[in-house]
């Protein structure tokens, strides 16, 4: 199966969508929008229609979201993989890989804890809503406020009725004295509970009235009415905006008249029952709905955990980034520091500052690893040359010479000096002086406890062979130095010339 970054080269719009911060900050910003719209109406049971909670509207902008939260997820799993190919040949992707893995369980571990009590809580409180105590409250307000109007309307037609009896027998009195009619109209509508009391004609035309002052203006009711009145009913109407009654009824005792009444009720009645009946309307769908609305609550609630942890771990790729990459270089350039090249660098002039310290830190100690070395490898073209210079004189030096370090091992033995000693080529380099040659120590010595040049003449036998030598030792700052000349001919020259 090929990589992520392979699979990101054949799709390069994938790949300007995963690098791009501007579209999924947008299409996050968008997708926590259209969920928190929705969480808001599915969470509210007292709306209805279009924007109930198992509405159409709101199922769509759920679909919408959940959408939008997947586009995010797979942006983010594309990266992701990414992640998991290259983990093993690069540092920083698995540094990566762990702040993803951390953001993602700190988000996920409280989503997993509230899920457990989630299904019991949602459970329990659409149960509530839809219990029999709450549908029986909601049932019984509707019903008081119907039986009020219903109360009002009985009340209305029986003292109507009362009205037109003693009317009816009142007919003559309204030709031969009008105005003690009226009189006699007022206090009988106060008697019964009546605002204002009028007796019109079939054409609307009023032929007495008793009404206070202030009193609503009168309103001509329409044919229907006067038709419904006809048929012997007393014809109530409400009307909602004045809060107020208005009752119509055939007079039998005059050829043309009509008794009709104004009866007001307590300010915002008409508006609490047309509120009462909408509530009970809205309760009874979303009961029929509680499925859905369970299940809207259901996806809403996912929805909200896939966002939160799609951007937990968005914001643990971006902390990530911002760290893991320029360790990710700093451990390129220290192997390749530790291969050797010592020209290595780190660029931090984008990274953060507590990294840039690092990095400049890096610098500065490979710079002078780079000065050490170039002063190393100087000092030992330098010190090679001297020694291929020393060990040139001494060859040329017909005496031996023996060289000692501050240790007293031997760093330097002559052609002339292995010679007399009988030693191998490089036999005497890095041993003691006393393995080699130990009769030179008693000079060697006395030249290094008394701080000054010491001579002696010494014996020294080889292979059968004895030879007489004249040892200086002389202090120099690397160490001792022994030099010694073979005097035996000269030893024997002047014991035969004695």
């Amino acid at each position: 199966m090929s990589s992520a970054s392979d699979l990101s080269l054949k799709f390069p719009f994938w790949r300007r969508a995963v690098s791009s911060r501007l579209a999924m900050g947008g299409c996050y910003a968008l997708a926590a929008a259209l969920t928190a719209v929705s969480v808001a109406l599915g969470s509210s049971p007292t709306l209805s229609g279009a924007l109930g909670p198992a509405s159409p509207l709101v199922l769509t902008l759920l679909g919408l979201a959940l959408a939008l939260t997947a586009i995010l997820a797979a942006l983010l799993g594309w990266r992701f993989l990414g992640l998991v190919s290259a983990r093993s040949r690069d540092a920083g992707a698995r540094l990566h890989l762990r702040f993803v893995a951390l953001f993602a369980l700190a988000a996920v571990a409280p989503a997993v804890i509230v899920a457990l009590f989630f299904g019991l809580l949602v459970t329990r409180g659409v149960d509530n809503w839809f219990s029999a105590r709450v549908q029986t409250v909601v049932e019984n307000s509707a019903v008081v406020a119907r039986s009020y109007v219903e109360e009002q309307k009985h009340y209305i037609g029986d003292h109507v009725a009362v009205m037109a009896r003693v009317l009816d027998q009142a007919a003559p009195t309204l030709s031969d004295t009008p105005v003690a009619f009226g009189h006699f109209l007022r206090d009988l509508a106060s008697d019964n509970g009546f605002a204002a009391a009028y007796l019109i004609d079939g054409e609307g035309r009023v032929l007495a009235r008793a009404e206070p002052d202030g009193a609503a203006p009168l309103l001509i009711p329409p044919l229907s009415t006067f038709k419904a009145a006809d048929e012997g009913d007393v014809s109530v109407g409400a009307f909602e905006s004045a809060d107020l009654f208005r009752a119509l009824y055939r007079l039998r005792g005059y050829p043309d008249a009509y008794l009709y009444v104004v009866r007001p009720v307590d300010r915002g009645i008409f508006s609490h029952l047309r509120e009462t009946e909408a509530s009970l309307t809205a309760y009874r769908e979303a009961k029929a709905k509680r499925a859905r609305i369970q299940a809207a609550f259901a996806l809403s609630y996912l929805e909200t955990v896939l966002l939160v942890l799609v951007g937990a771990v968005w914001l643990g790729m971006a902390a990530a980034n911002s760290i893991a990459a320029p360790v990710a270089r700093l451990v390129q350039a220290a192997g390749r520091v530790a291969g050797g090249d010592l020209t290595a660098r780190v660029d931090s002039r984008k990274d953060p500052e507590e990294i840039a310290v690092l990095s400049r830190a890096f610098n500065r100690m490979t710079i002078d690893l780079q000065e050490q070395q170039a002063a190393l490898r100087a000092a030992h073209v330098d010190a090679e040359s001297r020694r291929l210079f020393t060990e040139a004189v001494l060859l040329g030096v017909s005496a031996g010479v023996i060289g000692l370090d501050p240790g007293g091992r031997v760093s330097a033995v002559n052609r002339q000096a292995a010679r007399l000693l009988n030693l191998a080529p490089d036999e005497g380099g890095g041993r003691r002086l006393g393995d080699i040659a130990p009769e030179l120590q008693g000079v060697a010595a006395a030249a290094a406890l008394h701080g000054k040049d010491a001579e002696e003449d010494i014996d020294v036998t080889r292979g059968g062979e004895s030879r007489r030598l004249r040892v200086r030792a002389s202090q120099s700052a690397e160490g001792l130095v022994l030099t010694f000349d073979d005097i035996t001919r000269l030893v024997t020259a002047q014991r035969n010339a004695a």
